[in-house]
Formats: structure tokens, C-alpha cells, sequence
């Protein structure tokens, strides 16, 4: 069984080599390692012409600046293999990854998607690992999983955390969404509840680089209103399929809710207290009908004291909110709820 790799690439001359060794050094050997050049001015372009005239694994292809969603379309339209994981180029993956991916099919071989734990790293050695394991080494369908993730507070929207069946991938016409962000999320929903047959595994496979403070995460721009039509796509979705009956329940709602919050809410005050941008991109998601429903479940909430008090006042006083966001250590002690 092959296992193909995914590597968009842009402008990463710091760091491609060491994602690069991670990949053609695995313990596994029957791998592709498909590295999309999507554009990139600096060395990163000869750093991939130097690893692949040595490891005929790796297949090149270039392409302009059409963003990450397109370079891992590109890269989707040409893999092999029969399970599919994607990296980013400024991380790195464990040496055993696509050995731990096999074995898991091997016993189950009808899997779609199999989750496995990360590390989060910063410039500064500091590191987090992050424990995504999700009970113990049961099958669970697509929404089973879903549902038993959010519970244990273990879903994550990024791809990089998981292993995709191909088959399974081209059967439901899955694909990212170019040209909009949060493009993780989307596909991950998309793939969980769709999918007949997901699995956890307990390994750390992925090292996740925090270091980048002016990405486009930690900005504010027009584009963050790209959460409503995240919101609209789910919507569009999920409505009229078996699924539909999870948009009108309360753990969508609160998984909705913060994931929203965490995107948009809870940073800007952090990041641009007064800037005006930001103030208008809050009001407009305040107001669309979806994130509304969203944010009249969790003012009811009585579950969790700390995010009813956030809904309650995004919802009656954003500007209160905001205040409050800026200066409380108490009310809001952590980034995320």
C-alpha cells in the first residue's frame, strides 16, 4: 500500500529542509511526496530540485501563486497512493508516520480517515504536545466521531492531523475550497461526517511551528468575514443529507460558536483594540441569522459559565466585550474556552 504526501510550498527556504528529511527519511518506504511549488521567489524551488534528484519519490510540480488551497488540489489530482496526508512545508512529520498510518489500515483496511496527536514547537524550544487521541481505539462513523470529539475536546479543523482513504476522498468529490480561509475546517467537517469509518490513534505524528506572528491569523482584514461563508457552506452541506439533524443541535452550536469566537471575537481585541476594520467585521457576523442562532444557544448556556458570559455580552454589548476581553484575567483567563 502506498502512502502519498502532500507539500505545498511557498516561499520556506528556512525550514523545507528539515520537512524534507522528515519525509524521505520515514520507516516506511513505500511513500510519494508530491511538493507543490506554488510560486515561490526564494531558494525553496532549489532546495526541492536538490532532495528529488536524489529520492525519486518526490514529484515536483510548479505552478503560480494561487494560494494553499490550490496547491493542495493540484496536489490531490496527482497522488497514487492509496491514503493521502498533508503537510505543511514550515513543519515536520515523525519518522515512523506513514508506518503507524499502515499498520492502522492494515487491521482495519476499510478506514476513510484515521486522527493522530501533534506537538506543538516554538522558535524558542518551548514545546506543547497536544493529545488528540480520542477514546480508545474504537471505529466510529463519521458523525459518532465527530460528536465523541467535541465532547472530549479533541477535534481539531487541521488536515495535517489526519490520514485520508483516497478512494474515499474521490468518492465524495472532496477538494479544498480555493480562495477563502479557514479552508482546514471546511474539509475536515466535510470528510469526518461523511465519512463511514474513522479511527484515533495515540501517536504523535506531527510537529506544528508556531512562530509566525503576522500571519494572516494574526491580522485583521476583510477576509475574515470568509468565517460566514464557512458558515453558509456547512449550512449548504449538512441540511440535506442524514447529517442534517447536528445543525440544529446544541454541541454544533457551541463547537460553531467558539470556533467563531476563537477566529474572530476573542483575537481582536488582543490584536486591534481600535481599529475600525475589525469593529465592522464583528458587527456583520454579529448579525447574520446563522451565527446568530449559534449565539442564542450558548446565551442559555448554563454549562459553561465563562462562554455564556462572552455570548451574552458579544451578543448585547460588543463593546463591553471588548473591554472586558482587553483587561480581564479572571473572567476570561484563556485565549480559548
Amino acid at each position: 500500500m502506498k502512502i502519498s504526501f502532500i507539500l505545498p510550498v511557498y516561499n520556506v527556504e528556512k525550514y523545507l529542509s528539515q520537512c524534507l528529511e522528515s519525509l524521505v527519511k520515514q520507516t516506511y518506504q513505500d511513500i510519494e511526496i508530491i511538493a507543490v511549488n506554488d510560486g515561490s521567489t526564494d531558494t525553496s524551488p532549489q532546495i526541492l530540485v536538490k532532495y528529488a534528484s536524489v529520492d525519486k519519490r518526490i514529484r515536483i510540480l510548479n505552478q503560480k501563486n494561487h494560494g494553499l488551497s490550490m496547491a493542495r488540489n493540484v496536489g490531490l489530482e496527482n497522488v497514487t497512493g492509496e491514503y493521502v496526508l498533508f503537510v505543511d512545508s514550515d513543519d515536520y512529520v515523525a519518522l515512523n508516520t506513514a508506518e503507524c498510518i499502515a499498520k492502522v489500515v492494515e487491521q482495519f483496511p476499510q478506514l476513510d480517515v484515521v486522527t493522530f496527536s501533534r506537538e506543538i514547537f516554538y522558535e524558542n524550544a518551548y514545546s506543547l504536545v497536544d493529545d488528540l487521541f480520542v477514546s480508545s481505539g474504537n471505529i466510529f462513523s463519521g458523525k459518532e466521531f465527530f460528536e465523541r470529539a467535541i465532547s472530549e475536546r479533541k477535534f481539531v479543523s487541521a488536515v495535517w492531523q489526519k490520514a485520508f482513504s483516497m478512494k474515499f476522498l474521490m468518492q465524495n468529490n472532496l477538494m479544498f475550497i480555493p480562495n477563502i480561509l479557514y479552508e482546514d475546517l471546511s474539509f475536515s467537517i466535510h470528510a469526518i461526517l461523511y465519512a463511514q469509518q474513522v479511527t484515533s490513534i495515540s501517536e504523535v505524528l506531527y510537529f506544528y511551528r508556531r512562530s509566525n506572528l503576522q500571519s494572516i491569523t494574526n491580522n485583521v482584514s476583510s477576509r475574515d468575514l470568509d468565517v460566514l461563508k464557512t458558515l453558509e457552506y456547512f449550512q449548504k452541506l449538512l441540511e440535506n443529507r442524514d447529517t442534517s439533524d447536528i445543525l440544529k443541535s446544541e454541541v454544533w452550536h457551541i463547537f460553531m460558536f467558539k470556533w467563531v469566537a476563537n477566529a474572530i471575537f476573542f483575537k481582536y481585541p488582543k490584536i486591534a483594540f481600535w481599529n475600525t476594520v475589525g469593529w465592522k467585521n464583528c458587527r456583520k457576523i454579529k448579525s447574520h441569522p446563522i451565527f446568530r442562532s449559534y449565539l442564542e444557544t450558548v446565551t442559555h448556556l448554563t454549562s459553561n459559565r465563562n462562554l455564556q458570559i462572552a455570548a451574552i455580552l458579544i451578543k448585547w454589548n460588543l463593546p463591553c466585550f471588548y473591554v472586558v476581553r482587553k483587561i480581564s484575567k479572571i473572567i476570561f483567563p484563556n485565549y480559548k474556552f
